[in-house]
């Protein structure tokens, strides 16, 4: 069974109740997380963006493979598509990251889905 983005689902959530209109896109049951990045972005146009980030890493303490890597290419696709800003952020730590211009223009910390 592939976890809900819950963090994202909050702040999704928020958005919609102060009036703006919101999609959401789970990558983790994307087979092209590119071409669907894409098609998303292409037809709705955001105003902003905004990235959940589960795990840094996959867990495994034995190997483990750090997943980083991969966010960042979500942040350079969507970029590449749209100059909306990017919020990144997790479900653990209410600290959330706001890149604009291939830099972080503000951090924001403590309940931003409140």
């Amino acid at each position: 069974m592939v976890p809900l983005p819950l963090g994202l689902a909050f702040v999704a959530a928020a958005c919609r109740r102060a009036g703006h209109e919101t999609v959401l896109l789970d990558l983790m049951s994307e087979p092209d997380a590119t071409a669907a990045l894409q098609k998303r972005i292409e037809e709705f146009r955001p105003g902003a963006i905004g990235i959940s980030v589960r795990n840094i890493d996959d867990q495994n303490m034995a190997s483990p493979k750090f997943l980083l890597p991969a966010v960042r290419d979500v942040v350079g696709v969507c970029r590449r598509l749209c100059d909306a800003p990017i919020n990144l952020g997790d479900a653990y730590d209410p600290t959330v990251f706001t890149f604009k211009d291939g830099k972080v223009t503000e951090i924001s910390r403590g309940g931003g889905a409140e």
